[in-house]
């Protein structure tokens, strides 16, 4: 959960507007991963699940071992697929231009990166909003998207263009397009305005 989960929540929990919708989908998915966990390590850890279930605000059931268990996310398995093959952990170890890239210091966090994923249409998002919720998966500034006939996806890594957010540390290339707020990027503006 915090290897993957927790490293991209932390950019909607933290630079998000206290009212938008990605913070709080964020906020119901912990509040659901706290619920579940309690709900496996119950039969392991009885007295220790039933207690941190007390500190769930609103967990439908007096105790732990009263809750009803929730089915997992097909999609995910895929997600998860796509995660790994475009990891850039993966990619330091096992693509030259990636570790080439890295020994000239172009490219040293995965915010710093843009990544472009081509393959068949199956395995790859259709949707502008699948799109934004797999680049904060992979926790890059930026992601491009080509659907073409081939049996694999391939995956490119290259630095990321604009320059860096001060507030979300994306690299974006509208950072300072607000003159009030010249080292930020438009979404951080608009959601320092929400607040």
């Amino acid at each position: 959960m915090s290897s993957i989960y927790h490293d991209i929540g932390q950019d909607r929990l933290y630079t998000d507007a206290a009212n938008s919708s990605r913070r709080r989908s964020t906020q119901t998915a912990l509040w659901r991963m706290a619920r579940g966990l309690c709900a496996m390590l119950s039969p392991i850890l009885a007295f220790t699940a039933d207690e941190a279930w007390e500190f769930i605000p609103e967990n439908g059931a007096e105790s732990v071992h009263l809750a009803t268990w929730s089915r997992g996310f097909s999609h995910w398995t895929r997600t998860r697929n796509i995660r790994g093959a475009a990891s850039l952990t993966c990619a330091r170890r096992c693509c030259p231009i990636w570790k080439k890239r890295v020994k000239q210091k172009t490219i040293g966090k995965a915010l710093e990166a843009r990544v472009a994923l081509a393959g068949p249409a199956p395995l790859l998002p259709s949707t502008e909003p699948d799109s934004a919720a797999l680049r904060e998966l992979l926790n890059v500034s930026q992601l491009s998207i080509e659907i073409r006939e081939s049996p694999s996806l391939s995956v490119e890594v290259s630095p990321a263009a604009g320059e860096k957010c001060e507030r979300c540390w994306h690299f974006e290339t509208d950072v300072g397009s607000d003159p009030s707020h010249p080292t930020i990027c438009a979404v951080a503006v608009a959601a320092l305005q929400e607040k």
